[in-house]
């Protein structure tokens, strides 16, 4: 996904040159592994008591960013924004879309998750952790399963504003999710399940998967071929 946004945020760049305008992208070292200390490359949440004493719920940084995306839409007026828009829109020419076997992955993904989320262990599992949380922390609106309550946590801390260090409150119960997680066994009861639901969605779906697989393929030959003509979006691979 991070190499597809590369691709895409080139193909844009280009097109906003040859409109005259300057379009800056985000640098990546491609060298470097796309896990970070607090995602997998699956994109699942990782919470340790380390990760969770540095970022409380929030995402450490990719270790794959060279150079930041520098923000131009705030000072850009509407004749920028209408050609960025159309940039946009024809750099489906340039880099296939993978929304369509994306969607395919995140659906069945999601579902897995709805599977395991409704398994009598793992809810007993997650009332078990709830307990654990309120009784550190009285008071504390809790419902649903652990990393449901992660993400409204934190988009309540954020509020749409831009990303800032945790607070120590953040940090505290991030602290204490992660000693109930262990107390409880949730994670280990929770993603067994997952494991289980996903392997009879592949055995289910494995007709459209390999066709998925095929089309994932393809789109990634024609990133790997646009970024590795485009310097400024990628470091290259050695």
């Amino acid at each position: 996904m991070k190499l597809y946004g590369a691709a895409i945020d080139s193909a844009v760049r280009k097109c906003m040159e040859d409109a005259g305008l300057g379009y800056p992208v985000e640098k990546l070292d491609l060298v470097r592994g796309g896990t970070t200390e607090t995602r997998s490359e699956l994109g699942y949440r990782i919470l340790t008591e380390s990760t969770a004493k540095r970022y409380g719920y929030r995402d450490s940084p990719d270790p794959r960013v060279v150079e930041e995306r520098e923000v131009m839409f705030e000072r850009a007026g509407a004749s920028y924004t209408a050609q960025f828009d159309n940039c946009s829109s024809r750099s489906i020419d340039v880099v296939p879309d993978l929304a369509g076997p994306g969607n395919v992955i995140l659906a069945l993904d999601a579902e897995s998750r709805e599977i395991a989320s409704s398994d009598p262990n793992v809810q007993a599992a997650s009332g078990r952790w709830r307990t654990c949380m309120v009784d550190a922390f009285p008071g504390l609106e809790i419902d649903g399963l652990p990393d449901d309550f992660a993400s409204r946590y934190l988009s309540q801390e954020l509020n749409n504003a831009a990303p800032v260090e945790p607070s120590e409150e953040e940090v505290a119960i991030a602290v204490q999710d992660v000693g109930c997680r262990g107390l409880t066994e949730f994670d280990q009861i929770y993603y067994e399940k997952v494991e289980d639901a996903q392997r009879r969605l592949i055995t289910e779906n494995r007709s459209e998967l390999n066709d998925v697989r095929q089309e994932i393929e393809r789109i990634q030959a024609a990133i790997d071929a646009f970024v590795e003509k485009d310097d400024v979006a990628v470091v290259r691979r050695p």
